[in-house]
């Protein structure tokens, strides 16, 4: 049953950051303004799971997913 529970979240999580990047492409300035720039792009960050942010930086032509960002995770 965990091995089904574990694949399951695996897809969900999945599905939730194709979700969020098909977003961002379209909409670039939906996510909250992080203070950081990444080469001159504004950087912007969106939840797509409660313990995960996607970071990306985009400018007139670009946008660029920056790095994953888990919180609230041990380390």
């Amino acid at each position: 049953m965990a091995d089904i529970r574990g694949l399951d979240f695996a897809r969900t999580f999945n599905a939730n950051i194709d979700k969020a990047i098909d977003q961002i492409a379209q909409m670039p300035d939906i996510g909250q303004r992080e203070k950081s720039t990444h080469g001159g792009k504004n950087v912007r960050s969106v939840l797509t799971h409660p313990k995960c942010r996607i970071v990306y930086g985009y400018d007139d032509k670009t946008v660029v997913i920056i790095s994953l960002k888990f919180t609230m995770m041990l380390e």
